[in-house]
């Protein structure tokens, strides 16, 4: 059986590197967005504080986290991410995510 695949049925890739906290990131609804930090070391380790419920896990790794976003009522919400360990222990970065449906 062959499956035809339209640009529709692909999901997008939105990556952000070292986001700086208040950073706005648009997303559209069924797409992923990966955020990516450098630089944390051996010691240091990057963590989920609070996450907006549209935005589900799919990965979750030292310094990096994978997310498929799906739609939500409310306009802008927050990904906040802290950094623990380390000698920039405690650092911590606010997201303001926009999904569009």
């Amino acid at each position: 059986m062959t499956t035809l695949q339209s640009s529709a049925d692909t999901i997008e890739i939105f990556t952000v590197r070292n986001p700086a906290t208040g950073q706005v990131v648009e997303i559209d609804a069924g797409n992923r967005l990966d955020v990516r930090f450098s630089g944390t070391g051996l010691v240091s380790r990057w963590e989920i504080v609070e996450r907006p419920c549209n935005l589900v896990p799919l990965a979750v790794g030292r310094a990096s986290f994978s997310f498929l976003a799906f739609r939500s009522d409310v306009p802008v919400q927050e990904l906040v991410l802290r950094r623990s360990g380390g000698v920039r222990g405690d650092e911590t970065r606010r997201l303001r995510v926009v999904t569009h449906p």
